[in-house]
């Protein structure tokens, strides 16, 4: 069987994606398989013909805002156009930074409808909430609901079954709030910005954001007890 893993993050080799890619590609035993990044600098006409040799088909992506990269979405629709006809397997991952993994929902449902348009066999999809903890630490792969559905995922499409897909949340909120913040803390030391200094800025924008909205909440009554008048009289 020749997989092949369509790496969708504009992140390339550096992203959450290749990660999730290599913990993939141990369960490929027996099986030919190649790794696809797509990118604005890829050539598309080969690319093309690498996912019309391919048996199966592992697409992982990131979300941002529940919706894939764009240069993914522009990629597949070619690959619908173009796509032989032949019964390939599909399956998919994508992953958000949001904690909740419902986020990831929207993406799946857009997948599998792609695969039915495209004439792929649609075999299971996961969605990894929080995802962006993997670049703080890799001790999230060892949770027991991921590592269950990335076997799903990988089985379902060697076995050519279909599989029920499956939304998990990488740890809980307050370990993901704690790395989070060290991810964005150390981001900030690297471009020479002192966390304290932010954190005052985005206060004075809640502020200034909750001054404003009171503001225009008592035109709106003024306007309304204006309107009230003018009606009794």
């Amino acid at each position: 069987m020749k997989i092949v893993f369509v790496n969708g993050s504009p992140k390339g080799d550096a992203g959450v994606s290749r990660k999730i890619i290599d913990r993939l590609i141990p369960f490929c035993k027996g099986q030919q398989y190649g790794i696809l990044h797509i990118s604005e600098q890829m050539d598309r006409n080969m690319a093309l013909q690498i996912m019309n040799m391919a048996d199966g088909i592992v697409i992982v992506s990131p979300v941002y805002a529940g919706v894939i990269p764009s240069v993914l979405l522009g990629f597949l629709s070619d690959l619908e156009m173009h796509m032989i006809e032949r019964r390939a397997r599909v399956s998919v991952i994508v992953h958000g930074d949001l904690f909740d993994s419902d986020d990831c929902l929207n993406a799946l449902g857009v997948m599998e409808s792609w695969a039915s348009h495209t004439g792929l066999m649609f075999c299971n999809g996961l969605g990894i909430g929080g995802s962006d903890q993997f670049y703080v630490s890799d001790a999230g792969f060892e949770n027991r609901h991921l590592k269950e559905g990335m076997r799903n995922v990988m089985t379902s499409l060697i076995q050519g079954s279909i599989f029920p897909s499956l939304c998990v949340s990488m740890g809980n909120r307050m370990l993901y709030r704690r790395n989070m913040e060290n991810m964005h803390h150390a981001k900030m030391e690297e471009n020479g910005v002192e966390p304290d200094t932010w954190n005052a800025r985005i206060a004075r924008l809640f502020r200034s954001s909750n001054a404003q909205k009171q503001k225009t909440d008592e035109n709106i009554s003024e306007s309304k007890i204006e309107k009230e008048e003018n009606v009794s009289e």
